[in-house]
C-alpha cells in the first residue's frame, strides 16, 4: 500500500472516551473509540469523573492530551488508522518474505540438501552459503546457475543456534531466520554441518587482521550509536507530531435502584484537534443522558456521536491567520462565527463556531469573574503566570466545571501576547493524577479537594475560589508583597475594577493584553516612554519581574514567535507597532515628529493586505482608531493634515472603508471639518506622496 497517496478528510474529533463509576473499582474507562488515545487510563478516569459526583446531577471537565504535540486546525493528513493499516500491511509483507526465506528441512547427501516444496542443496562457496534446487543442481562442485534459490553472506554472528533436537538455525545479515532440520536422528549430519559452518566462518574471518576486526567492531558500535540516536529523534518527532488535543467531558448521574449505591454515574468525552470543539457539547450532553437510560447501548451511542460530529461539514469554515483573527476582533464584524448544524439522536443542533479564537482560549470563560472574585489580589495571578509560579485554584465542594472555568480564564491575563500556557494547565486535577503535573515548572491546576491547600510544597500561589482569597507560599511572601512593581500593578488593577460593571469581556481582556505587552516590551527594551524620567522609574519598578520572565520558557517561545512574525509581516520597511506605541504613549512629541509618523504610515499602507495588518494593532475594545483620530484636534495644522490624510487613505481601502463613519460623533465632525478646511493642501500632499512612491 502506498501511504503517501492515501489521504482522508481530517476528523472533527479524534476519539470518544466513555467512563462509568464502578462501586467496586471507582471511576473506570469502559472503552475508547475508535481506538485507545494513548494516555494513561487511570488519569483519564479521574479527569472524566470528578470528586463529589454522588452529590450532584451533572458536572463537566476540560483536559488536554499530547501536550508536546503541535496545535493544528485543519490539515490534509493521513489518518492514524491508515497509518496503522499501512504498518500492518508492511508487517504482513515482511512476514510473508520471512516465510519465503525460512528454509525448514535439511539432510546430508554429497552436499547439503534442504527438503521443502522441492529438494535443495547447500554449498559453502566463496564468502557465501549458497542454496540451490537439488532437482536442477547437477554437479555440486559446479551447480547450474538457473537452480540458484538463496544465499547467505558471511558475517560474524552466523554461528548456529540450537532450537531443538536436531534442529538449528542461523541468521542472515537481514536477520531472516534459516532453520535446518536433521531427520532420522542423524546426529552425524548435524555435527558435520556445524563443523563445515565453523570452518566456513573461520576461513572467511582469517583473512582479516586483528586491527581490521577491531575497526569493524568500532564501526559497528558507531552505527549502533547512530541508530539509537536516530531512534530517539524519531520517538521525539513522533511525540511532537501527535496533535495537541482539546478534550471536553460531560458527566451525569441518575438514581437507579438496580445500581450499587442506588446511583448510576456515566461520563463521555470528545477529544479533538479543534480548539472550538466545546461547541459540540450539546450533542455530548444528549449522548451521556442516553447512556444513563440505555447503559447496554453505550458503545453504540458513542459511535453514533463520533460519526455525527465528524459528519459536520467544515470545509466552508474560514481559516484565518493570527493577524486576521485580531483584525476581525477589532472590526467587531458580525461574521466572526461560522454557523452550521449537527444531526444527532434525531435532533438538528445549531453549531456556532467562533473563528477568532487564539491558541490559549478555550470555551466560554470569563476573566471578569476572576477579577470580581479576587479583586486587587488578581495581580498575584498575573505575576505568577509571568514568573512561572505553581498556581492552584481550589473550589471545595464546587463543581469541577466551575473550577475549570477559573483556570482557563486566568491565563487570558497574559495570553495574548504570550502563548503556550495551555500546555501547562490542568483545569481539573485530583490526588490520583498528581504525578501527571507535579514535575512541570509553573503548572496551573484546578482542584476541589481541600487537601491541596495543606500541601504548601505543591503551590506558590493558592487561589481559594470559595472565599475569594489568595495565599502566597511563605517562602515567596517577601517577593510578592514587597515587590517594587506592586504600586505599579495597583494603579492598573484599580482602573480595571472600577470599569468592570460597564466593560465588556473583550475590553477587560484587551486591557490585560496591553498591560502584559507593556511588560514584555520593557523586557525586550522595545518600549516607548513619555520621557527619560518615566523610563527610568518604570524600568526600575519592573526590573525583578522582567528578570524572572526572561528565565522562563515563555520568554524563549516569545522570541521564537517574534522572529517568525517578523518574517510574516507584510509591512517590513517600518516598525509599525513601535510607531503606533510611540504615537499612543509619548506626550513630548512635537508637531513635526507626529507628522512624520503619519507620513510613514501613509507611505507604507497602500494595499488591502497592508491595511489589514495595520488595523490589527487597533483593538476595538481599546478605542479602535481613536489614538489615530484624536490628533484631528491637534493645534498644529500639519499634524491635522497628516491625520486626515491617513484616515482618508484607510477609508479608501476596502478593509478600512466604513471605519470613519464608525468614529464617535466628535471625531467624525472634526474629520469632516478638517477635510473641508484642508482640501487643497490635502490634495497637494497626497500628490507628493504618490510621486515619491513612484
Amino acid at each position: 500500500m502506498n501511504k503517501e497517496n492515501k489521504t482522508k478528510k481530517p476528523k472533527n474529533i479524534e476519539y470518544v472516551l466513555y467512563a462509568e463509576f464502578d462501586a467496586l473499582t471507582g471511576p473506570t474507562i469502559r472503552f475508547q473509540y475508535p481506538k485507545e488515545c494513548g494516555t494513561n487510563e487511570s488519569n483519564l478516569e479521574e479527569w472524566m469523573i470528578p470528586d463529589g459526583m454522588h452529590d450532584r446531577n451533572d458536572d463537566s471537565t476540560t483536559f488536554f492530551l499530547n501536550r508536546e504535540g503541535e496545535v493544528t486546525i485543519f490539515e490534509n493528513i493521513d489518518d492514524d488508522e491508515n497509518s496503522d493499516q499501512f504498518n500492518k500491511d508492511k508487517n504482513n509483507e515482511n512476514n510473508n518474505q520471512n516465510k519465503n526465506d525460512h528454509i525448514s528441512e535439511v539432510e546430508s547427501d554429497e552436499g547439503w540438501k534442504i527438503l521443502g516444496d522441492s529438494a535443495n542443496c547447500i554449498i559453502f562457496q566463496d564468502e557465501k552459503i549458497k542454496i540451490y534446487s537439488a532437482e536442477k543442481c547437477g554437479d555440486f562442485s559446479n551447480p547450474a546457475q538457473d537452480s540458484f534459490v538463496y544465499d547467505i553472506s558471511f558475517h560474524e554472528e552466523l554461528n548456529p543456534t540450537p532450537l531443538g533436537e536436531l534442529f538449528s538455525c542461523i541468521y542472515d545479515k537481514n536477520l531472516n531466520t534459516i532453520g535446518f532440520k536433521f531427520f532420522d536422528g542423524k546426529e552425524d549430519d548435524e555435527k558435520l554441518f556445524k563443523e563445515l559452518l565453523t570452518k566456513f566462518i573461520e576461513t572467511q574471518g582469517i583473512m582479516k587482521t586483528q586491527q581490521e576486526i577491531e575497526n569493524e567492531r568500532l564501526e559497528q558500535l558507531k552505527q549502533e550509536k547512530k541508530l539509537e540516536e536516530e531512534k530517539k529523534l524519531k520517538q521525539e518527532h513522533e511525540k511532537k507530531r501527535k496533535p495537541f488535543l482539546y478534550c471536553t467531558n460531560v458527566c451525569k448521574s441518575k438514581k437507579d435502584p438496580t445500581a450499587r449505591r442506588g446511583t448510576r454515574i456515566n461520563s463521555m468525552a470528545i477529544c479533538s484537534r479543534l480548539q472550538f470543539s466545546p461547541v459540540f457539547k450539546s450533542a455530548l450532553v444528549l449522548a451521556v443522558e442516553k447512556t444513563l437510560d440505555f447503559p447496554d447501548d453505550a458503545r453504540k451511542i458513542a459511535i453514533e456521536l463520533f460519526n455525527a460530529v465528524n459528519a459536520v461539514d467544515l470545509t466552508e469554515c474560514p481559516l484565518w491567520t493570527e493577524q486576521q483573527k485580531l483584525l476581525k476582533r477589532i472590526l467587531n464584524v458580525s461574521h466572526n462565527e461560522f454557523v452550521t448544524n449537527l444531526e444527532f439522536q434525531s435532533e438538528k443542533i445549531p453549531i456556532h463556531i467562533p473563528l477568532t479564537l487564539l491558541e490559549d482560549e478555550v470555551g466560554e470563560v470569563s476573566l471578569i469573574n476572576v477579577l470580581k472574585k479576587f479583586q486587587h489580589n488578581s495581580m498575584h495571578i498575573l505575576n505568577g503566570l509571568l514568573t512561572n509560579k505553581k498556581i492552584i485554584f481550589i473550589g471545595h465542594k464546587m463543581k469541577a466545571g466551575d473550577v475549570c472555568g477559573y483556570v482557563l480564564a486566568s491565563i487570558l491575563m497574559v495570553c495574548p501576547p504570550l502563548r503556550g500556557l495551555i500546555r501547562r494547565i490542568y483545569p481539573y486535577a485530583d490526588l490520583k493524577t498528581i504525578d501527571e503535573f507535579i514535575d512541570i515548572p509553573g503548572y496551573v491546576i484546578g482542584v476541589t479537594n481541600q487537601l491541596f491547600a495543606s500541601k504548601q510544597a505543591w503551590w506558590d500561589i493558592l487561589c481559594d475560589i470559595n472565599t475569594g482569597t489568595i495565599t502566597i507560599n511563605p517562602n515567596l511572601v517577601e517577593e510578592f508583597e514587597n515587590s517594587e512593581h506592586q504600586a505599579y500593578d495597583k494603579q492598573f488593577i484599580e482602573k480595571c475594577l472600577t470599569s468592570l460593571e460597564n466593560s465588556s469581556e473583550q475590553y477587560i481582556r484587551g486591557s490585560f493584553q496591553e498591560y502584559t505587552t507593556h511588560i514584555v516590551k520593557m523586557a525586550l527594551e522595545e518600549e516607548e516612554f513619555n520621557d527619560a524620567t518615566s523610563r527610568l522609574s518604570e524600568m526600575k519598578a519592573n526590573f525583578k519581574r522582567i528578570q524572572q520572565w526572561r528565565e522562563t520558557e515563555m520568554h524563549k517561545t516569545y522570541l521564537s514567535d517574534q522572529e517568525i512574525r517578523k518574517e510574516l509581516l507584510i509591512i517590513k520597511s517600518i516598525d509599525v507597532q513601535r510607531l503606533i506605541r510611540r504615537l499612543i504613549i509619548r506626550r513630548d512629541l512635537d508637531g513635526n515628529e507626529l507628522f512624520n509618523i503619519y507620513e510613514s504610515f501613509i507611505k507604507n499602507i497602500t494595499t488591502e493586505e497592508e491595511c489589514m495588518e495595520f488595523l490589527s494593532y487597533f483593538p476595538e475594545a481599546k478605542g479602535g482608531l481613536y489614538p489615530l483620530a484624536v490628533n484631528l484636534f491637534h493645534s498644529s495644522e500639519v499634524v491635522r493634515l497628516g491625520t486626515v490624510a491617513l484616515l482618508k487613505r484607510l477609508d479608501g481601502i476596502k478593509t478600512g472603508s466604513g471605519l470613519i463613519t464608525g468614529l464617535n460623533m466628535f471625531l467624525l465632525l472634526a474629520y469632516e471639518r478638517n477635510v473641508r478646511q484642508l482640501t487643497t493642501k490635502l490634495e497637494k500632499f497626497m500628490e507628493t506622496i504618490q510621486t515619491k512612491q513612484k
